[in-house]
């Protein structure tokens, strides 16, 4: 038997000791709502200047209809299976809208600095022993590490603390969050 199946364990730990409200308080889940509906309409307001889009995953141009969430229309790629948005932002109005967004700024300044420590001690330090067992069953030692979309830059942080890879780069476009990846220092 792989020892893959067996790293599919730490799901099943994860999930059974996290509270949703533990990441998500429900007084700041109801407060974010508003700016949610907020960048929505801001998006729609703006929806003559989406563009039409390949298959993200594949490049495959043909689609099916997948379906409709708040304004946004969904399809599904025949080829690879991937459900994504289309038509959608270009990345110059996301690049606006990710300035700009009132979500993004209230996860940033209330929801994660309010979840931190319980993010990084039940999600982040187990999903970094988790990326160790698959590197060590995979051989893998040393190299580099990229996490894209780094946010407050926990997990990366965590990885480190496990000396596992050589290098490790992150990434976080989103100029956003008071304490980004990019100004904390890694171990």
């Amino acid at each position: 038997m792989s020892a893959m199946p067996q790293l599919n364990l730490f799901y099943d730990r994860l999930s059974s000791c996290l509270l949703e409200d533990s990441l998500r308080p429900e007084k700041l889940m109801v407060e974010k709502e508003l700016a949610l509906e907020t960048d929505r309409a801001f998006l729609l307001e703006r929806k003559a200047q989406w563009m039409e889009v390949a298959c993200p995953a594949c490049c495959e141009k043909e689609q099916q209809p997948y379906g409709e969430k708040h304004g946004f229309t969904y399809v599904f790629c025949p080829a690879c299976a991937t459900a994504y948005m289309c038509l959608r932002p270009d990345e110059a109005l996301l690049d606006i809208f990710h300035k700009q967004s009132l979500n993004y700024a209230h996860w940033g300044k209330h929801i994660f600095s309010a979840t931190e420590a319980v993010r990084r001690e039940r999600i982040h330090q187990q999903r970094a022993v988790y990326l160790a067992d698959i590197c060590r069953v995979l051989g893998i030692r040393g190299g580099d590490f990229l996490e894209v979309g780094a946010a407050y830059g926990s997990f990366c942080q965590e990885v480190a603390i496990l000396k596992i890879f050589d290098t490790i780069t992150v990434l976080e476009p989103r100029r956003i969050w008071p304490k980004s990846a990019a100004v904390r220092a890694l171990p």
